[in-house]
């Protein structure tokens, strides 16, 4: 799967915005792409279109406490291209 070819799907549902990511997230990076949208109630949808792996901040990525999840996860860069699809 080639992190550069995946979807972000934003979409509002009443007052509600749903950020569809292809990814599996900790709460972290949830938040910080829920806060680039702008918007109030906005709802993160993980795992949505596909599955590149864990999306994780680079502390998280580069904290030897998650070394797992880092095995499974596209790279330290992941949030910050997810952040630029959204920013768009």
């Amino acid at each position: 799967l080639d992190p550069e070819q995946q979807d972000i799907f934003e979409f509002d549902f009443g007052e509600f915005s749903f950020l569809a990511i292809p990814g599996e997230s900790f709460s972290e990076p949830y938040k910080i792409l829920a806060k680039a949208v702008k918007r109030k109630n906005v709802i993160p949808i993980g795992i949505a279109g596909d599955w590149l792996g864990y999306i994780m901040t680079e502390d998280q990525y580069n904290d030897p406490e998650y070394d797992y999840f880092k095995t499974l996860s596209p790279s330290a860069e992941a949030l910050s291209k997810m952040l630029e699809a959204v920013n768009q």
